[in-house]
């Protein structure tokens, strides 16, 4: 069992115990619906309960749809809603029934919501146990008498057909004046984010305690006099980023035991007695009274104008939307983008079917294909963030659009990965593929996370590498675990990312220093919006997608790789664009690897005008766009990701000197000035720290740098 678990965990499934003879996951883990689980805690866990089972928790990226009866006619239901005879996914018979496993994405989630279907859903004999808002548990073999009909080994959790949406969908009910609401984001995601802590709990007689443990703020419940009943900032949340409360108490009702709530749960306790449908109403009348200028509502207070005294009249001027040059859809992936839009009526924004697109690209073309520089290779791998607002963005569509034309690639399937956790996952993923895949020690992986906002809270948390070990994937550098018994090397990492996001949770989750991290520095921005309201609108069919597709395969066959090349008025373009103002070195990059991209996309390894014409415009965009969400990163972006690059190798190598910093972090390119303002940037905004260490003899003390 203890390898099973492991297998389920490795696979990016969220393995827990439950008992040896039931299907209570809190037999001897009452804490199920929260813990984290590392490899060392599974084998801890083995060792105190051998007997136990193992299970599934569901917290709304996977679902599992299950059929309680084996006879045909049940067989038959199953075939109808998916519309498939077969379906590759993770599947299990259990004594009653057969259980499948699909993993959903963001704009199905949020139909669910919408539609007030959050945990359970049933049509006929089929249950759908969803986990949108609590988690829900279902039991894996072999506990039991439960065995493999479709093994994890043979093919991955596929996504849900989207014809099952709809269905799904139907059997909840929604919250009568949902559609009344214009806002930008969920009802109950935008009054959280208006929302503090304070304001929520306070006034139902709870109290923060002066201080905290480790940056968790500390409350204690109404009628305690001393200690702490609950924790806030040991648990975030996915979605959001936002700290969670978790209750560790039986004695504070409405609050459950063991139970981590978000802003709107917890309100929806406190004040609609954890009538969610009642709270969602509420929180649009708040929201909505707060659009017409009236007061916010209870709980929310607003400031109050001096008898006598004007209104103050607030003029804002709206930034416009960016706008993408059409040379840059003058390409393959902008034709089948069009042709989405035009003739298939699509809802998605082409800019963010032709940016993914050119992601996966980027990261199928692998190591083989690179430009050379003085520093060094620059490979074809870059991380993008595709903001949009929630249900109006159509991220997740027009994501789905993108990985249409690679699917038939034995090659996508190797590469793609879901969200990672922290620095060591990341590691530990590459180490796999480079071992077990590949059979080298070159490692590639695309992380898609649709929910990007957990990768960004990830990134908060203490002594978090999560950041350090992504720039190192993004530069195609190195990285190890130091500290694991066997240490993990991967040598050739070679790392692409697509992220989605909302505006609001961005700008929530990013703070000063992240804002103008190494990290921020090597990401691409676009903003996206649907282009029309079609709820009839339809994939592009399989045979007019064939002929992109044909392309495609005749590429990857062809196998380009070696050394990019400029024409000469590719190069003058871009020495041109290199050396104006307000230009850093990472938008340079970007321009490179778009270029590149686009000509092996014309099947050449020359980039010509044309491929530079395009990648410029393409940066400018993403320029404006970084703007448009961020406002200006003002002119020390360079100098603030030089000096976080410091940080990072004095963090892992612990004592270090201006030489060796000079020489194994810019390998000698900076002049002294330059090195001097990076050191004392570093020294003065992050944590870099200095010593005199006095030499032997007579020899003159040295500076030592150290990080805390």
């Amino acid at each position: 069992m203890l390898n099973r678990w492991l297998e389920y965990t490795a696979a990016g499934l969220d393995a827990i115990p439950c008992g040896a003879e039931s299907k209570n996951p809190g037999e001897h883990c009452k804490d199920w619906q929260t813990k984290k689980w590392d490899e060392q805690s599974i084998r801890d866990y083995y060792e105190r309960f051998p007997n136990d089972g193992i299970g599934a928790r569901l917290t709304g990226q996977i679902i599992d749809i299950e059929y309680d009866t084996n006879d045909a006619r049940t067989e038959q239901e199953v075939k109808d809603f998916l519309k498939y005879s077969t379906l590759m996914t993770w599947c299990w018979k259990s004594s009653r029934g057969v259980h499948r496993l699909f993993s959903i994405d963001e704009e199905q989630r949020q139909i669910f919501l919408a539609a007030n279907v959050a945990n359970r859903a049933k049509i006929g004999n089929l249950e759908i146990h969803l986990g949108l808002t609590a988690p829900v548990f279902v039991v894996l073999p072999p506990t039991g008498v439960r065995e493999w009909l479709t093994h994890p080994d043979q093919c991955h959790v596929c996504n849900l057909p989207d014809n099952c949406t709809e269905p799904i969908a139907a059997t909840g009910k929604p919250v009568d004046n949902f559609e009344q609401y214009d806002g930008p984001m969920r009802p109950g995601d935008e009054l959280a984010l208006k929302m503090t802590w304070e304001e929520i709990l306070t006034p139902h007689g709870w109290t923060r305690v002066a201080g905290t443990a480790g940056g968790k703020e500390l409350w204690r419940r109404p009628g305690k006099t001393d200690g702490h009943s609950a924790t806030l900032g040991h648990y975030f949340d996915e979605v959001t980023g936002e700290p969670k409360l978790h209750v560790f108490t039986d004695n504070a009702p409405p609050f459950s035991q063991g139970v981590s709530y978000d802003k709107f749960m917890a309100w929806t306790m406190l004040n609609h007695e954890g009538d969610f449908k009642s709270a969602a109403s509420a929180a649009i009348e708040l929201l909505n009274e707060e659009m017409d200028g009236s007061e916010f509502g209870p709980g929310v207070p607003s400031v109050p104008f001096e008898e006598g005294a004007e209104a103050p009249v607030e003029t804002k001027v709206v930034a416009a939307r960016p706008e993408l040059d059409p040379i840059c859809l003058d390409n393959l992936f902008g034709e089948y983008a069009l042709e989405l839009v035009n003739r298939c009526e699509a809802e998605s924004d082409p800019v963010a079917v032709l940016f993914q697109a050119l992601e996966v690209f980027g990261c199928m073309l692998d190591r083989d294909v690179y430009f050379l520089t003085e520093e060094g290779s620059i490979y074809l791998n870059d991380y993008l963030m595709v903001v949009g607002t929630s249900g109006e963005g159509r991220k997740g569509t027009a994501w789905k659009h993108a990985k249409r034309l690679f699917e038939n690639e034995a090659r996508y399937a190797d590469i793609i990965y879901g969200r990672v956790d922290s620095g060591e996952g990341l590691i530990k993923e590459l180490d796999a593929r480079q071992t077990a895949e590949f059979g080298g020690d070159t490692a590639s992986i695309l992380i898609q996370d649709s929910e990007a906002a957990g990768l960004l809270s990830k990134m908060k948390i203490e002594n978090s590498t999560l950041s350090q070990n992504l720039i190192k994937g993004w530069d195609c550098s190195a990285m190890s675990i130091a500290k694991s018994k066997d240490r993990l090397v991967v040598k050739k990492p070679y790392v692409s990312l697509v992220g989605h996001i909302q505006p609001e949770v961005l700008k929530h989750n990013l703070d000063f220093q992240m804002l103008h991290s190494g990290l921020m520095n090597r990401m691409q921005f676009i903003f996206v919006e649907r282009v029309r309201k079609n709820m009839y609108a339809r994939p592009m069919d399989s045979e007019s997608l064939l002929k992109y597709q044909t392309v495609l395969d005749n590429l990857f066959k062809a196998k380009p790789r070696g050394e990019l090349q400029l024409d000469r008025g590719a190069q003058d373009d871009l020495n041109e664009f290199y050396n104006s103002d307000g230009i850093s070195e990472r938008d340079h990059v970007h321009v490179m690897k778009n270029a590149g991209r686009l000509s092996i996309l014309d099947g050449r390894m020359n980039i010509t005008r044309r491929d530079m014409t395009q990648a410029l415009c393409a940066q400018k965009y993403v320029a404006e766009c970084r703007h448009y969400l961020l406002g200006d990163w003002g002119p020390d972006a360079e100098l603030r990701d030089d000096a976080q690059q410091v940080l990072y190798f004095v963090q892992d190598t612990k004592n270090v000197t201006k030489t060796d910093i000079s020489q194994k972090v810019f390998r000698g390119h900076k002049s002294s000035r330059d090195l001097e303002a990076i050191i004392e940037y570093a020294m003065k905004h992050l944590h870099l720290r200095a010593k005199q260490q006095r030499g032997t003899g007579r020899g003159r003390p040295k500076t030592i740098y150290t990080a805390t």
